[in-house]
């Protein structure tokens, strides 16, 4: 599965659990294809909760991506749509089975030249 938490912030030193998010994850939920969601939603200020703003968009076709390439093509074009919303900064999940941690990387979404 690959997943990305966009933020709408100034900058990655101002604390992302504050404000608007879309988080696009891309897997294969049913066997058939991968599927590429997109969640929407907003921090909620109490305690760093994530509030959803919907249960997540399917912007896969019907029986989903029929290979890898495809899906990663449309996983990092949703990625730029939402960087020219100014969604630049984005938090990749990971997980350290051997500490049994939770962290993650952040990416800079360059939206490119606008066309």
């Amino acid at each position: 599965m690959r997943v990305v938490t966009l933020y709408k912030t100034p900058s990655p030193g101002i604390s992302i659990k504050s404000g608007e998010f879309y988080e696009l994850a891309l897997g294969n939920e049913d066997g058939r294809g991968l599927t590429l969601r997109e969640f929407h939603g907003n921090w909620d200020g109490v305690e760093g909760r994530g509030v959803p703003g919907s249960s997540g968009e399917v912007l896969s076709p019907p029986r989903g991506y029929a290979s890898l390439e495809e899906g990663n093509a449309a996983f990092d074009e949703q990625k730029v749509f939402r960087a020219r919303q100014g969604f630049l900064h984005g938090l990749i999940p990971t997980f350290n089975p051997i500490t049994m941690t939770q962290g993650g990387f952040y990416e800079f979404v360059d939206p490119g030249p606008e066309i």
